[in-house]
């Protein structure tokens, strides 16, 4: 009896033993499963926290930006006295072209604003006192308004001041759609989106996202109103506002969300960030539900379990990391995890090291001919053949569009050079797809990080001023170190294209003729009007300064204008002199061909002297018309209807074909002089003769440019060409002189 109680007690003991274990490592594992929920939630959202101080970053610097172009504008449009407002708003009108702005306007201490768009208003009350900061000096960014147009707007104003004293606000209003763009990166997979209100919930900008509220003027309302649960919450976050704190808040709105808010430093504005909950926890319900399973399990495989759910946690993990820091198209680095190692291994490395940004010439050819699917086809293969490239340690990612940015250490100089030719000759060498026939060809820029202290963008916008210097130089070198000269450059062609406006007012812009003669009599029978810039000082700013900055701005159209209109004053004077006038041809810029607007305002100015049309001859490039072929041709067809002659200047540099003479409506074919240095080439004398003959053929008279010696004008005599032009002759002159030889 005795033993059998004494058994029973035993297993009773053992019963209860294992019982106790098994509550107990139950206890343990659950007490785990908890702590593990609240780590992946916490980690989510510093993640989410990390994330809005990111984009609070980017938000800052765009707006900074914006107020340092302000600033610039600003000290430029400064005046000692009157305004002239007309001027004023016209060079706005200009200048904001190169910016985002919507509109800009200059406020005067009286209150009147001018416009860009033509508006005029009266500043008063309300609006004139929120003003007045700066008119003592300081920026302002104002909050939310409704413009003219009826959009949402905000308003930069920034002081023009003059010695020392604010003469004037310059304001320039920005679309709040535009600032939402800035913030329009979906982050958590997609799922993430953002909004910017005031500290008392009124809305900056909304989002576009599927999901975020709709139509609403206040978020602490919109949440009160989406779900009674909310409002504990929402009072919570509007006390923090209220005391300019930050945090975050669990919300419903059909479904769960998190909502972090942080400051941004502009105003009262606020940046809130918003993630579903079932984004977090899709994540953590797997390891929860695992966790709970095997709960049954683990009296018996404690520590198994133990390993399993450390490991699915750093799986997990991962998985949250996969999010934010790899690259959508390549599956590579993102950008962000690339500035991040970038930064650490520079500040631990001490070898050489060097950023190098990467692009693809005329990458947006390959999206619009092979389709955008293609395109990320394309961005994978240049990703695979850097990851080859690259040695072991250095890292790369891609960092927008079909820019690449890498860090690369080195030995030398010759080394690195070695490095990149290499690279550019494998990606120029090794076709994605030879059936298209596509060659790739890179842009690259390198930045030497000689100061490794300086922030990795602004290695990498270093690296890209000297990218572009050599992009789309076909034919040249297609790798760009950085140095100082660069930024240098970009100083003064932007102080040059800041002077030709006032330049062109004050007429500094004067015509040179170049004089054309009869290849048989030797009697001048025409010329060439040029372009020269003579600076007040009595100095040339030498054409190849000042004409790309020109075309590349559109600022040639009104050069173009401007000297035909000069030619037409100048042929109108010295008929009326009576004396032997002959045709002068002008230059007309390729950007023309993207507008025939300009067609009818020649016609006019011709037509306002009485000038025979006869008197003035329009000259293009043969390269203009692989620009725009069909808006070309109809341009061409306008202008000799109303009785120009067409001269096509430049002929045989490169992209000349004599099957397009049949189809060009032109009257003069100039040789380049090229072909003129061929005058002692057996085959460069049959090729010129052959091109002659062929446009004799189809009633094209022939001009040789380029002519400068006796025998070089003896050999284009000899071929048939009806006129010489070149220094064998004259030279380009001053107006005065060629009125000499008239």
């Amino acid at each position: 009896m005795n033993k059998k109680k004494h058994k029973r007690e035993i297993i009773f003991f053992q019963a209860a033993m294992t019982v106790v274990l098994c509550l107990a490592l139950f206890g343990a594992m659950f007490y785990y499963s908890n702590t593990l929920k609240n780590e992946l939630y916490e980690d989510s959202v510093e993640k989410l926290t990390e994330i809005s101080e990111q984009n609070v970053e980017v938000l800052n610097t765009k707006i900074q930006a914006q107020i340092d172009a302000m600033a610039e504008i600003a000290a430029r449009i400064a005046v000692p006295t009157d305004w002239d407002i007309p001027y004023t708003t016209y060079t706005l009108s200009q200048v904001m072209e190169r910016y985002t702005f919507k509109s800009m306007g200059i406020v005067l201490p009286t209150g009147d604003a001018y416009l860009t768009n033509g508006a005029q208003l009266k500043i008063t009350g309300e609006s004139w006192e929120y003003m007045q900061p700066v008119f003592s000096g300081e920026s302002v960014i104002s909050n939310t308004a409704q413009g003219l147009d009826g959009s949402d707007i905000i308003s930069i104003m920034t002081p023009v001041e003059k010695g020392g004293e604010v003469i004037a606000i310059l304001m320039g209003t920005c679309s709040t759609d535009s600032i939402q763009e800035i913030l329009d990166v979906s982050f958590f997979n997609g799922q993430g989106y953002s909004y910017i209100v005031r500290s008392d919930g009124r809305l900056i900008t909304n989002s576009t996202f599927p999901t975020s509220f709709k139509d609403i003027d206040n978020i602490f309302d919109a949440l009160k109103e989406a779900d009674p649960s909310n409002i504990e919450e929402c009072e919570k976050m509007e006390r923090d506002m209220q005391f300019r704190e930050e945090g975050y808040i669990r919300y419903r709105n059909n479904a769960d969300y998190y909502m972090s808010y942080s400051e941004i430093g502009i105003n009262d504005w606020y940046l809130l960030s918003v993630i579903p909950v079932s984004v977090i926890d899709s994540t953590r319900s797997g390891i929860m539900w695992s966790t709970y399973l095997l709960c049954a399990v683990i009296c018996i495989v404690f520590i198994l379990i133990i390993i399993h759910f450390t490991r699915l946690e750093k799986k997990k993990r991962i998985e949250l990391q996969y999010i934010l820091y790899v690259d959508p198209i390549t599956k590579g680095y993102s950008y962000q995890r690339f500035c991040k190692e970038a930064r650490e291994k520079l500040d631990t490395d001490s070898k050489d090291a060097a950023i190098v940004v990467l692009d693809i010439e005329k990458f947006k050819v390959i999206n619009e001919l092979f389709g955008y699917e293609d395109g990320d086809r394309v961005l994978c293969y240049i990703w695979s053949l850097i990851k080859d490239w690259m040695e072991e340690g250095e890292i790369y990612s891609r960092w927008t569009a079909d820019r690449f940015s890498m860090l690369v250490f080195y030995e030398d100089d010759d080394s690195l050079a070695k490095r990149l030719n290499d690279l550019a000759e494998i990606i120029q060498n090794d076709k994605l797809d030879r059936r298209k026939g596509f060659v790739i060809r890179p842009a690259i820029g390198v930045y030497k990080a000689v100061s490794k202290e300086i922030d990795v963008q602004s290695m990498q916008n270093y690296a890209s001023i000297a990218k572009n210097k050599i992009k789309g130089n076909a034919g040249g070198t297609c790798i760009a170190y950085y140095d100082d000269s660069y930024k240098k450059t970009i100083l003064e062609n932007k102080e040059l294209e800041d002077k030709m406006v006032t330049a062109l007012k004050n007429e500094e812009f004067t015509v040179f003729y170049q004089p054309k003669y009869d290849t048989v009599t030797k009697k001048l029978s025409g010329a060439e009007a040029l372009i020269r810039w003579k600076n007040p000082d009595g100095t040339y700013t030498a054409p190849y300064k000042f004409i790309p900055i020109a075309e590349k701005n559109g600022f040639v159209l009104k050069l173009d204008k401007y000297i035909f209109r000069k030619v037409c004053e100048d042929q109108k004077r010295w008929l009326e002199e009576g004396k032997n006038v002959v045709p002068v041809s002008v230059n007309l810029s390729r950007q023309h061909l993207y507008n025939s607007a300009f067609v009818e305002d020649y016609q006019k100015m011709v037509e306002a002297r009485e000038l025979p049309i006869s008197l003035v001859e329009l000259e293009i490039t043969e390269s203009a018309m692989f620009e725009n072929q069909d808006e070309f041709m109809s341009i061409l067809d306008k202008l000799h209807k109303i009785g120009f002659k067409i001269l096509m200047d430049d002929f045989g540099t490169g992209y000349s074909s004599l099957m397009m003479l049949k189809s060009l409506p032109i009257d003069v074919m100039k040789l380049d002089k090229s072909f003129v240095d061929d005058f002692n080439d057996e085959k460069g004398e049959k090729i010129i003769s052959c091109v002659t003959q062929l446009a004799k053929s189809m009633h094209i008279e022939v001009t040789a440019e380029g002519v400068e010696t006796e025998e070089q004008y003896q050999f284009m005599k000899k071929l048939g060409c009806d006129d010489i032009q070149g220094y064998y002759f004259a030279k380009p002159m001053p107006r005065d002189d060629f009125y000499k030889l008239l």
